[in-house]
């Protein structure tokens, strides 16, 4: 049986979104995992995966912190010796797969996006160099859109023939079920806004909040519900906005934490009717204390 290593920057991504691919190499393979741990390290534990906690500064352009990370790799892969690597992000692209082509091990990396590195002149050209060195002898690189394959060809980073354009990350139809949108009393109810993802300037983040300003200024009603994970520099306008409305925003919190803690809690149930009901629980017991206090 081969042993496929599988180097990633986000335990708990790798688990969203690649659960399913690692339980089918499973039934042919060896499979090990290389991974920051925040998030969902026991349950791939509990599927008889090991896991080795590997620290990645995702954002970080620290030159001594990235050697650090590079010569982790080299003894990773000296420990391991896999039969092959699969890389996933930026960091395990460049810095495992360039430990990869040196100690001769075959691999594949996975570019999910361009990310902040290709919008950033002066790192531009310093990240396409990694990349050129890093995938001189990669076997495959997969993409999730033409576009990003197309910006490697045009940077003369890997030829068309090593590309792989995938039709998206995709998503578990049986895992995350369609739900109803919720009805209601539509009679004076404001319009409601759900945003699912990362807080961060990729995903269009700035856009949105410039949105919510002017929608603010012309006395528009609505609410704006955030579910993802923090970027540290948008905590601070996150925060602010919620003090408008404090109890939604410590409903949201509770909401993510509980998912966090047992994502099977509410699974297959619609996050604004369970909002909703938090809600009216939140307004019901305001109402008990108030009673008992009068």
């Amino acid at each position: 049986m081969n042993k496929v290593l599988i180097i990633t920057n986000h335990s708990y991504m790798l688990y969203q979104f690649r659960r399913e691919l690692i339980q089918e190499l499973r039934k042919e393979h060896e499979v090990v995992l290389s991974m920051p741990f925040v998030g969902h390290e026991d349950d791939f534990q509990a599927m008889g995966i090991r896991c080795i906690e590997t620290n990645v500064d995702r954002r970080g352009i620290n030159p001594k912190t990235d050697l650090r990370l590079l010569k982790n790799y080299f003894r990773l892969l000296k420990e391991e010796k896999p039969d092959l690597v699969i890389t996933y992000s930026i960091k395990p692209n460049v810095y495992a797969g360039y430990a990869c082509s040196r100690l001769g091990i075959p691999y594949y990396a996975n570019v999910q996006g361009l990310g902040t590195a290709f919008q950033k002149p002066g790192l531009t050209q310093f990240v396409t160099l990694l990349y050129k060195t890093a995938f001189r002898k990669v076997e495959s690189v997969f993409f999730e859109n033409e576009v990003n394959a197309e910006e490697f060809r045009k940077r003369k980073i890997i030829s068309e023939g090593k590309q792989r354009i995938l039709r998206g990350a995709g998503v578990n139809l049986e895992y995350y079920s369609q739900q109803p949108y919720p009805a209601g009393n539509s009679e004076g109810r404001p319009v409601r806004f759900l945003y699912l993802g990362r807080i961060m300037k990729e995903k269009g983040i700035d856009e949105l909040f410039t949105a919510v300003r002017r929608l603010r200024e012309d006395n528009n009603k609505f609410i704006l519900d955030l579910v993802g994970f923090f970027e540290d520099e948008y905590k601070q306008q996150v925060e602010e906005m919620q003090k408008d409305n404090p109890k939604v925003a410590e409903i949201m919190f509770q909401l993510i934490n509980e998912i966090e803690q047992d994502e099977n809690k509410y699974k297959g149930q619609s996050i604004l009717n369970i909002v909703e009901n938090m809600k009216h629980d939140c307004i019901d017991k305001v109402i008990s204390d108030f009673c008992v206090t009068w």
